[in-house]
């Protein structure tokens, strides 16, 4: 864990964060307060320094709030219902179907039967 606070302390202030900015950062980001302190004393040196003082208390705050310590459950992912939409579309479906049924037999009945119902309207208009 002390390596990984040192690299990590190391990289800030590579980029240019200063030593206290960095350790306020770890221990903001939820690493042990005298872990930190002890990296940062190894780091610089300085065995004088404020960083050490256990009494100094952290009073930035992080942006990002940490999670509680307590294990959280991963989300459920939930499909929308969408059991009417596909109610609604198989009963526009069936009443297409039966409508094309009555068509396709009124079609054939007239091909089948078209002379005698030629001669059943002629005979109503005589």
């Amino acid at each position: 864990m002390r390596d990984e606070i040192l690299a990590g302390l190391k990289n800030a202030m590579e980029r240019g964060s200063s030593v206290d900015d960095a350790v306020n950062s770890f221990i903001n980001a939820g690493y042990n307060a005298m872990e930190v302190r002890e990296a940062a004393k190894a780091l610089t040196g300085d065995t004088t320094s404020t960083i050490i003082s256990p009494q100094e208390p952290v009073t930035q705050k992080s942006k990002y709030p940490l999670p509680p310590s307590q294990s959280i459950p991963p989300p459920v992912i939930s499909r929308p219902l969408q059991s009417q939409p596909r109610k609604k579309n198989m009963v526009l479906i069936v009443f297409l179907l039966l409508i094309l049924f009555i068509l396709v037999g009124a079609i054939i009945f007239v091909l089948v039967k078209g002379d005698a119902i030629t001669e059943y309207l002629s005979s109503l208009s005589s």
